[in-house]
C-alpha cells in the first residue's frame, strides 16, 4: 500500500526519534563500561609452591566454551569482516523507508601509549568501509515506476574504545564519521532522472555511525561480532537517521 506524502512524513519521523533514542541509550550504556577503572596491582604471595601457582595473571576459563588459550587482548591489530544490514530513506519527500543488504570492512590499530584514564590497548584508530544495496518504493511519478535499486558506498573512519572483557565475551564502542557516495539513479535511467521519481540526485554526503559491538571469542585470535549502529547522514537538508546491524568475524593480531 502506498503511502501518502504527509502520513509517510509522520512515519519516518516517528521512527527517526525511536531509533535516535534506542542507539542513544545503547551507546550510553556501552560507555559507562569504557571508562575504565584502574587495575589493580596485586603482589603475589610469598610462600612455597602452593602460593606460587595461585599467582596467575588471571583465570584461566575452563569447561566447554572455553577457549583453548587465554584470550590476553595484547594484540596490536585486529580485522572485522561481515554482513551488514540498513533502514535508510531514499528521498527527500517522504519516501518510505526501505532495507538495503550489504558487507562492512573494519581495521583497528590499538594504540599503546599510556594515560591516566585510558589504559594500554584501550583506545584504537578505526577505519571502515561499508556497501548497501537495496530497493526502494518511488513517489508519485509520470513514467509509473514503482521501485528502483539505490547503492550506496561508505568510507570512514574515528575511534573505537574497548570495554568490560573476560575470556568469552568483550563490549566495545565506536565512533566514525566519513562520506557515502550514493547511486539513485541506478534503476531510473533512462526513464527518468532520480528526483522526478521522488530519490535524491546522485551524491556524496557526510555519514557517521555511533555504535557499540560485542565480540564472542572463539579463540585468542578469533571472534563473532554482532554490532548495532545509529547511521547520520545529509544527502538532503536535513540530517536523516537510520539503524544499521552488521554481524560477521573478527581476527587479531600482531603485537
Amino acid at each position: 500500500m502506498r503511502l501518502d506524502g504527509n502520513a509517510a512524513q509522520g512515519l519516518n519521523l516517528r521512527l527517526n526519534r525511536r531509533i535516535v533514542v534506542l542507539a542513544s541509550g545503547l551507546f550510553a550504556l556501552a560507555l559507562c563500561f569504557t571508562l575504565p577503572a584502574r587495575a589493580q596491582s596485586t603482589t603475589p604471595p610469598q610462600g612455597g609452591s602452593d602460593s606460587a601457582s595461585s599467582s596467575t595473571e588471571g583465570p584461566v576459563a575452563h569447561g566447554t566454551i572455553a577457549t583453548a588459550a587465554p584470550v590476553t587482548y595484547d594484540n596490536r591489530y585486529e580485522i572485522f569482516g561481515g554482513l551488514s544490514y540498513m533502514n535508510f530513506t531514499a528521498g527527500p519527500f517522504a519516501i518510505p523507508r526501505m532495507n538495503m543488504g550489504g558487507g562492512e570492512v573494519m581495521g583497528t590499530y590499538w594504540l599503546r601509549g599510556t594515560h591516566r584514564f585510558v589504559e594500554p590497548g584501550r583506545l584504537g584508530l578505526a577505519a571502515d568501509f561499508r556497501t548497501e544495496w537495496g530497493t526502494t518504493q518511488t513517489g508519485p511519478n509520470s513514467v509509473n515506476l514503482h521501485r528502483t535499486l539505490v547503492i550506496q558506498n561508505m568510507v570512514m573512519g574515528g575511534f573505537q574504545v574497548r570495554g568490560p572483557k573476560n575470556q568469552f565475551f568483550a563490549l566495545s564502542a565506536h565512533g566514525l564519521g566519513g562520506i557515502s557516495w550514493g547511486n539513485f539513479s541506478h534503476g531510473t535511467l533512462p526513464a527518468a532522472p532520480p528526483e522526478a521519481v521522488g530519490l535524491y540526485t546522485n551524491r556524496s554526503a557526510g555519514i557517521g555511525a555511533i555504535g557499540v559491538s560485542l565480540d564472542i571469542n572463539q579463540s585468542k585470535r578469533f571472534a563473532i561480532r554482532l554490532s548495532p549502529d545509529l547511521m547520520l547522514s545529509k544527502f538532503g537538508t536535513a540530517t536523516d537517521t537510520n539503524f544499521a546491524i552488521a554481524g560477521g568475524i573478527i581476527y587479531r593480531f600482531g603485537k
